[in-house]
């Protein structure tokens, strides 16, 4: 679809405005998915458990093991959730990856229930910035 988009914009301007344009999108779409997929997937939290030391197997079920290691961000925020196309929901999508991002809202009552009545945690950052905080304050746990 790009380079669809690129042959038609060479059409009407010059090459490189449209190289410069297409380098400038590319760099802001790629540095806005980064974000929003490393702190959607490395926070605060329990989820990095250590595997059983005969088996090498983690002692979770599939399902715990998605809400446990990822983390909704900004689901109140329509620009983001439009950029993102929807995976702000990211544990719904983790649970359900074959569902349509539309549906991600409609089934998170759901989920945040089963996760409670689970002892689950359902990991939601409010904002794009406590995401990024959270995720910087797991670094520097990490780093000691």
């Amino acid at each position: 679809m790009e380079v669809l988009l690129v042959g038609v914009a060479l059409l009407f301007h010059p090459a490189a405005a449209v190289v410069a344009v297409a380098f400038a999108a590319s760099v802001i779409m790629g540095t806005v998915w980064s974000v929003n997929i490393v702190v959607q997937h490395t926070f605060e939290s329990d989820a990095f458990l250590e595997a059983e030391p005969v088996s090498r197997r983690v002692g979770l079920g599939w399902a715990e093991a998605q809400v446990r290691g990822t983390a909704n961000v900004a689901v109140r925020n329509p620009v983001w959730r439009w950029y993102v196309g929807g995976l702000n929901r990211h544990i719904e999508h983790h649970l359900f990856p074959r569902l349509s991002h539309v549906h991600l809202d409609e089934i998170a009552p759901i989920v945040r229930s089963e996760c409670r009545r689970h002892g689950l945690p359902y990991c939601e950052f409010p904002s794009v910035w406590s995401a990024l905080a959270a995720h910087h304050r797991f670094l520097r746990e990490l780093d000691g």
